[in-house]
């Protein structure tokens, strides 16, 4: 399992890290920070075991994303700091709210949108490997923190 684990890793985080370089090269970051978004989203949901999750804890790179997602999907959210300054958290008050960016993020995968390929979580087995998803999170978090500090934060 460790094998795999570290194999899936591996080849999610080659991913991520095409997709931001192409997003840095052609200023072009929405499909990028869209994915993340999505991916985050659906990790804290897996490692929750609850996919009626309505409250989300994400970069505050992200923060903007969200909000103009939101706004466009004509879907309500309540946005309040976090945990430290690097995280906020995004609240849905209803399951209909939360529908909405659902189906944004399936769209993105039936139309080919996604930036970079889903992680692996499974890893072959019928349940989810915690440890990858805690991984995948920290990465993901790490990786929009860092693009967010050298200037995705001055692009929407």
């Amino acid at each position: 399992m460790k094998n795999s684990r570290v194999q899936a890793s591996a080849i999610f985080k080659q991913g991520v890290m095409l997709a931001v370089e192409k997003a840095n090269q052609s200023g072009f970051v929405a499909a990028t920070r869209f994915t993340i978004l999505a991916d985050l989203m659906q990790i804290q949901c897996l490692y929750f075991d609850n996919t009626d999750l309505m409250k989300f804890t994400l970069p505050v790179g992200l923060h903007g994303t969200v909000t103009d997602l939101a706004a466009h999907l004509e879907s309500k959210t309540s946005a309040y700091e976090g945990d430290s300054k690097e995280h906020f958290t995004i609240e849905f008050p209803t399951a209909d709210d939360q529908d909405k960016f659902i189906q944004f993020f399936e769209m993105l995968s039936f139309r080919g949108a996604r930036a970079y390929p889903t992680p692996d979580l499974y890893l072959g087995e019928p349940v989810i490997d915690k440890e990858l998803c805690k991984e995948v999170s920290r990465f993901l978090h790490a990786t929009l923190h860092s693009q967010h500090e050298a200037g995705w934060n001055r692009v929407r």
